[in-house]
């Protein structure tokens, strides 16, 4: 078992789930239950594969990918919460 005790890498496997989530793999994070497994999980699928990837609903992602999913579906939330302020606003 490993331990984590840097916390860059702890906030990036936080962002991480997140992503996995957000790709739909809410399945896939009920088997992992910490920090820890997810990280021995991307550390085994890096040296049984040529790189680490994630399998989400029959996808394989790699974390890049997933990271970058992630941050475009921030993008469109915030989009969507700015228009929703300004309407709110316009009423006023």
């Amino acid at each position: 078992m490993i331990t984590i005790d840097n916390k860059l890498i702890e906030e990036k496997l936080k962002q991480l789930k997140k992503a996995i989530e957000i790709a739909g793999g809410k399945e896939f994070l009920k088997s992992i239950r910490s920090d820890n497994e997810l990280a021995l999980f991307i550390l085994q699928s890096a040296f049984q594969n040529e790189y680490s990837c994630i399998e989400v609903l029959g996808k394989k992602y790699s974390i890049l990918e997933l990271l970058k999913l992630k941050l475009e579906y921030e993008k469109s939330y915030i989009k969507d919460k700015k228009k929703y302020v300004q309407k709110i606003a316009f009423k006023i």
